[in-house]
């Protein structure tokens, strides 16, 4: 902007030279070159503008293109979190059911134990029974003998 004021300034001091003598007026042939350069000046002074707002847009796209990456860095750490994670939570996985199977494991021996116990429990107590119940006939017998006698 400053390169286009200074041309601007230096067109003025050129009229100045360039008035005729007579009516202190420029000569039409160049105010006709003036006009030229004036109109060269403004179209310089739009591509100056067009340029600067390239300029912001490039600056724009470079941020949103380093946001962007910086976005897409994030997701990566995140997305090896996520990979970290589920193999943690596999192993995890794993380790409850080897835990369910030796549980599952403990509750068949216990359950086959308990059954063994109780036949054993079954076991004893008819032999008991059937000792109690030979006692008795011995006894009852011992008693008919003796009655006998009497």
């Amino acid at each position: 902007v400053t390169s286009l004021q200074h041309k601007i300034q230096m067109l003025e001091a050129e009229l100045d030279q360039n008035k005729d003598s007579v009516g202190g007026r420029p000569s039409e042939q160049y105010e006709e070159k003036l006009g030229e350069m004036v109109e060269k000046l403004r179209v310089m002074e739009r591509e100056n503008v067009e340029l600067k707002e390239s300029l912001a847009e490039a600056r724009m796209r470079v941020c949103h293109d380093v946001e962007h990456k910086e976005q897409g860095e994030k997701i990566a750490r995140l997305d090896a979190s996520l990979r970290e994670k589920v193999a943690e939570a596999a192993t995890l996985q794993d380790k409850i059911k080897t835990l369910q199977a030796e549980i599952e494991n403990l509750k068949q021996t216990f359950t086959v134990e308990k059954e063994s116990n109780e036949r054993e429990k079954a076991k004893q107590r008819e032999e008991y029974e059937s000792k109690v119940a030979e006692e008795k006939q011995q006894r009852v017998a011992k008693l008919r003998a003796a009655e006998e006698e009497n």
